[in-house]
Formats: structure tokens, sequence, C-alpha cells
């Protein structure tokens, strides 16, 4: 039988924990993107926040899995956040019916992803548009007991990240290809409606083997966007092994930087937090990754605060002029991106374990 979780088009709002039952899958729907900016922009209704990124991942009958995550691009505005999950349901669609495994990453890999992306675009007849980025992969089990096959790919600046389970040793995959990753204005390519891909030649394919018990996660820019540059593997690593990220969002407020931390300057406040001996669980993982955002955005989140109730009070343009200088003095001020954030873990599981 097959199982599949996924964000549902009924909310506009982050829909936070889904997990299988057997802990193998969960992924995490979350947002540290002030929700009264959504509702100053669209309406009370609205007062919710809108997530933009949407994804889900499913279990076949064999024991293979497959996941996928669209981030609708900011520019489409409520259009980008409808394609995102558009095109979240006619992926999950895709990978459902048969398993997609490729070992050529070249152009006929990139062929392949383009194909699928193509389909995707024409999920469901609207007068709509909007864009949103993708990465997908799908895991199957080989002939060779505890192997297992990652085939994956990607469009635009969400990622995919091996975790092996001896060790917890994170690994980013090179699947974001634009010209400037610093650059968090440009998504580096996504998927349009009927048909269009927007630099299609960052178009992705990955193929990789994994070993029994490791995880694989796919991740918006809402996580990696405030990870240090030059050393995302470390990091990763040091937050998924960490049972420091397990703690409730207030207990980590009494640590905090003033600006993205290196290796070096995280590992210092972790040290105390010995790991267990016990293995985390996919929503472990999700979790820590998630709290990791959340300690980094923390407090440009709460400074925000009383400016956005201004915002929504004053009416004088002249007032909301001033207002935006100190928006952005905020922004220059605290450390990290408040954006929307999906992580979705998988672990490979043998059908014996």
């Amino acid at each position: 039988m097959n199982i599949e979780c996924s964000t549902k088009g009924t909310s506009s709002a982050s829909q936070g924990l889904i997990e299988l039952q057997d802990k193998s899958a969960a992924l995490i729907h979350d947002s540290t993107y002030p929700p009264m900016l959504h509702m100053a922009e669209y309406g009370q209704e609205f007062s919710q926040g809108i997530n933009m990124d949407r994804g889900g991942f499913g279990q076949r009958a064999d024991g293979s899995r497959y996941a996928c995550l669209f981030d609708g691009t900011g520019g489409g505005g409520l259009e980008s956040l409808y394609a995102a999950q558009d095109f979240t349901d006619e992926m999950l669609r895709l990978l459902r019916s048969t398993p997609f495994q490729f070992s050529d990453v070249s152009e006929i890999g990139k062929g392949f992803v383009a194909q699928l992306l193509t389909q995707c675009s024409f999920a469901r007849p609207t007068t709509n548009f909007g864009d949103a980025t993708c990465v997908f992969v799908d895991c199957v089990q080989e002939k060779q007991k505890g192997v297992w096959h990652l085939s994956g790919g990607a469009l635009g600046d969400s990622g995919i990240i091996h975790i092996r389970h001896d060790g917890l040793r994170a690994h980013l995959f090179n699947t974001i290809l634009k010209e400037d990753k610093t650059n968090m204005c440009d998504p580096g390519g996504c998927v349009g409606r009927y048909g269009m891909l927007y630099q299609p030649d960052n178009i992705c394919a990955l193929s990789q083997e994994l070993a029994a018990g490791d995880f694989v996660v796919l991740a918006s820019d809402g996580l990696l966007d405030n990870l240090y540059r030059g050393a995302e593997d470390e990091v990763l690593s040091l937050i998924v092994s960490s049972p420091f990220f397990d703690r409730a969002i207030p207990e980590m407020h009494e640590h905090h930087f003033n600006h993205v931390p290196d290796p070096h300057e995280l590992a210092k406040i972790l040290k105390p937090f010995k790991a267990t001996s016990e293995a985390p669980t996919a929503l472990q993982i999700a979790t820590r990754l998630n709290h990791y955002i959340k300690f980094i955005t923390a407090k440009k989140f709460e400074a925000f605060q009383p400016l956005l109730q201004e915002w929504l009070r004053i009416q004088s343009a002249a007032a909301k002029k001033r207002l935006s200088r100190q928006f952005s003095e905020v922004n220059h001020a605290y450390p990290g991106k408040c954006d929307d954030c999906l992580v979705i873990a998988l672990q490979v599981i043998n059908d014996t374990q």
C-alpha cells in the first residue's frame, strides 16, 4: 500500500509537522516571516500568514520512497503559492506511479529532469500564473542488501542533503547552480505554468548511492540561506547531531549571535550538550534543522514586531517611509533571513529493519 503525506492547498498558512507512523519520514512546514506582513498586503483572511513552500513525501508498497519540494517565488505573490501547490501535487502523482531511477547525470539526466518539470507545469488548467523552484528525490533499494540508490533533480535554490547514519555527517549536494550563490534575490531558475522553465541551464540531475539507515533531506532556502557560506556541510553536521536543537525555542534564547555563526562558533555553544547513543529519527533531524532556523532568526523576528504593529496602525505615506528605513536597519542589524521554511527528512530502511 502506498502512503503519502503533503502540504494541502486548502490552507495558505504553515501546516506544521507531518510524520509517518514508523518515524522514517517527516516534514516540518513553518515560517519565520512575520504573518502581519501578509495580512497588511492581502487582508485579514491571511492573518495566519502565507507559506510559499510546498511539498510532500511518499512510500510505495515495496518500501521505496520519494519526496518533492516547490518554493513559490516571491515576485509571483499568491499565484506562486498556488503554482507551488499544484506542481507539488502533480510531481507526487508522477513519482507515486513509477520509480524514477537514472545513473546518467549529464545532458540525458538533465533532459529527464526537464521533462518531469515540464509535466508538472501543466498540472492544472488555470488562468493564474506564478512559478516555483523545485527539488525532488526518489530512493529505491538495490538488490544488494543494505544499498539504496538516490536519483534526484533540481532547479533553483532549494537543496538536497545526505546524512550518513554512522556519525551523522551531512553533505549538501551541489544542485544549486546559480552564478552568484550569495544573491538571495535570485532563485537561480524556476518552473512556470504551461511549460515555462526559467534558466533551464541550471537544471541539475543527481545520482548517489546510499547505505541503509542514511537520511535524505530536502530543504528550501529558508534553511540554506541561514547557513555559513563555504562551510555548509560542517554546520549541518553540527546541527543534526546536537541535542541542543531538540530544546524548546525559548530555551535557546540565552545563546545568540549578531551574525550567522561559522562552524567553530557554533561548536562552542553546542559543546556542553552531549549527543546520546540513540540514533535520531527523521522527525528529530527535521526538528533540529527547523529549530536552527528559528535560533538564527529569533532576534530579527522579535525586532520586527513593534515596527509591524506600527505599520498596521499608521496611514501617512511619510510615516510609512520612515518605518521602511527602520525595517531596513533592523534587517541589517540582526543575523539571518526571515523566510518560509520547509524541511522534509526521509530515512532509507531495509525491509528487514
